[in-house]
């Protein structure tokens, strides 16, 4: 517990102070998968024997958190900071840093829950790890399609309605909710059933609060994206409808 409190203290201001240099308090975002990967390695390298099951579990949200903070650095570099952060600029720290940073451990879940675990017998624990590897793969195939499309200047004030795109509205959203389900299930295998709260609350945040409503209410007066709103479907994939 006091591991885990001291670093909400310092990694939220870090990367609050990290935010005023940069002027950009989208920041956070950049530094959300880094951070869920440091806790998780932390959580590992305290405990007296976390066991190699605790240990792969790390590895993989080390792979995922060095992915998607990469993905945002350089997306970052290419575009202004995201406009609904505006809405935080009085309280910053707390809006934003300190209230990212307090949901890091319950996404770490699948780490902790399983830390002086043997790994389990039977398939549960692969399963789910397949699971987080073909989320992984789905989630960073649709960055690469989209980050393709938009650096192409024909494709300017259009819509990525094909590949993978054409399934659903945020297939990398998808992606990374399956990737969570995935390790919430390899760690629940142990008996640790509340591992599962991370993959609920990432697919809560990614589904209703950060990701699928704010990014869609940001482009509904586009005519295109609102008839591609009309067709597609926000994460879970499926044929369009004619």
């Amino acid at each position: 517990m006091g591991l885990t409190l001291a670093f909400i203290v310092l990694w939220s201001v870090a990367g609050f102070g990290l935010s005023r240099l940069r002027r950009r308090l989208d920041t956070a975002d950049a530094l959300w998968g880094s951070g869920v990967s440091t806790l998780a390695l932390l959580q590992v390298w305290a405990h007296p024997a976390p066991g190699g099951f605790a240990i792969l579990l790390a590895l993989l949200v080390s792979i995922w958190g060095g992915r998607l903070s990469a993905h945002i650095w350089e997306r970052q570099r290419r575009k202004p900071e995201d406009p609904r952060y505006a809405a935080f600029r009085r309280h910053p720290f707390l809006q934003v840093h300190l209230l990212q940073t307090a949901l890091m451990p319950i996404v770490a879940l699948p780490v902790s829950a399983a830390l002086g675990q043997v790994l389990p017998t039977g398939p549960w624990p692969w399963i789910g790890i397949g699971l987080w590897a073909f989320g992984m793969g789905y989630a960073t195939l649709a960055d690469t399609q989209l980050r393709r499309f938009l650096t192409d200047p024909a494709n300017r004030g259009s819509v990525l309605d094909t590949g993978l795109w054409g399934l659903s509205r945020h297939p990398n959203y998808f992606g990374e909710a399956l990737g969570w389900w995935g390790l919430g299930l390899a760690s629940a295998s142990t008996g640790a059933w509340w591992a599962l709260a991370s993959p609920v609350l990432v697919t809560y945040l990614l589904r209703y609060v950060s990701g699928v409503p704010l990014h869609d209410r940001r482009r509904a007066g586009n005519p295109a994206y609102a008839r591609y709103l009309a067709e597609v479907p926000a994460m879970w994939p499926r044929w369009r409808r004619a």
